[in-house]
């Protein structure tokens, strides 16, 4: 599952991408603390980086961030992550 969202907020565009940590070597990374510390791989996570209205990333320091034991938690997730932050544009 990957859910990746445009939204347009007050200041600019952020986007929204919600995944299933299932990359060995990015898991390997984030547990030797050089990622997202507290991603455990085979879990879902939610991370939100500034863009421009294409959704292409501007800065790859994650503005904020939710990790789901499931699939099942991780949509809603997503969802609420786009509701905190603006106006959804675009699905991707």
């Amino acid at each position: 599952m990957k859910l990746t969202s445009i939204v347009k907020t007050k200041k600019g565009y952020v986007v929204i991408d919600t995944c299933l940590l299932d990359k060995p070597m990015v898991n390997m990374l984030d547990s030797i603390g050089f990622g997202n510390d507290d991603a455990v791989a085979g879990e879902y996570e939610t991370m939100v980086f500034p863009c421009n209205k294409k959704g292409e990333v501007k800065d790859w320091g994650d503005l904020d961030k939710g990790n789901y034991p499931t699939e099942a938690k991780a949509k809603p997730g997503h969802a609420t992550m786009v509701k905190k932050w603006g106006k959804e544009i675009k699905k991707l």
